[in-house]
């Protein structure tokens, strides 16, 4: 969906339904995401949490 919308805003970046567009993606993209949390190094991409005195706590995925 991203690359239709990247090819309308290039070809009609005026277009006012293009904004509509892209702001219901971007919903879409906020409501089907969730954040995960580990207390054991996960693979891959994540970010580790530290509480108030730098102690690591946890990692967000």
């Amino acid at each position: 969906m991203k690359k239709v919308i990247n090819l309308w805003q290039q070809a009609q970046s005026n277009d006012p339904e293009l904004y509509t567009a892209k702001f219901n993606y971007y919903v879409y993209l906020a409501q089907n995401r969730s954040i995960e949390i580990s207390y054991d190094e996960p693979e891959g991409e994540y970010t580790p949490y530290f509480d108030s005195i730098n102690n690591l706590q946890a990692y967000l995925l």
